[in-house]
């Protein structure tokens, strides 16, 4: 799954909780995986890390080279996030989720993703049939879960095999 929300289980790494960590060897190994990682695609890059939600949440400076980063339809990002979860984990001994950014790609990608989940769901009220969203990747179709969980009339479930996965929103049953 290369949208980094795998969780490292099978690697044999502890299952140590990041707040137990270093925060300044987590920032620094995190830097160092990311400076080697993308320093090839896009040259001389900014980052900024923090540490918040059990991830370490890095962010890529790259000016009017972050299309180049995140690739098509995020793809890019995706693989090079995965691949930063993966060695960071095995550099520290401990099993850390690694969130990459650029240009707040994945803010508004979040965004555009509620607004149609809002929409599917008035769609869903409006004509009483379920409706479905495109096929979304473990972390988008939660964003869509979260959205509508506090929704009184809609109820949300995914449906479909593999990592790529449609979420179905429809009516809530009376009763």
């Amino acid at each position: 799954m290369l949208d980094g929300s795998d969780e490292h289980g099978g690697d044999g790494l502890p299952e140590i909780p990041l707040e137990q960590l270093d925060r300044e060897q987590v920032t620094q190994v995190a830097v160092e995986v990311m400076e080697r990682l993308v320093t090839p695609v896009i040259g001389e890059a900014g980052f900024s890390v923090e540490l918040a939600e059990g991830r370490v949440n890095v962010s890529v400076d790259c000016g009017e080279n972050s299309g180049l980063l995140i690739g098509r339809e995020g793809q890019t990002l995706s693989a090079l996030q995965y691949l930063a979860s993966r060695i960071v984990s095995r550099k520290l001994g401990a099993s850390v989720r690694v969130q990459l950014d650029s240009g707040d790609y994945r803010e508004r990608q979040d965004d555009k993703l509620r607004d149609i989940a809002l929409h599917l769901a008035e769609k869903v009220r409006a004509t009483g049939k379920p409706q479905s969203t495109r096929p979304l990747s473990s972390y988008h179709r939660r964003v869509v879960h979260v959205t509508l969980q506090d929704d009184e009339e809609v109820v949300t479930r995914s449906k479909g095999d593999g990592p790529l996965k449609r979420v179905i929103i429809m009516r809530k049953k009376k009763g």
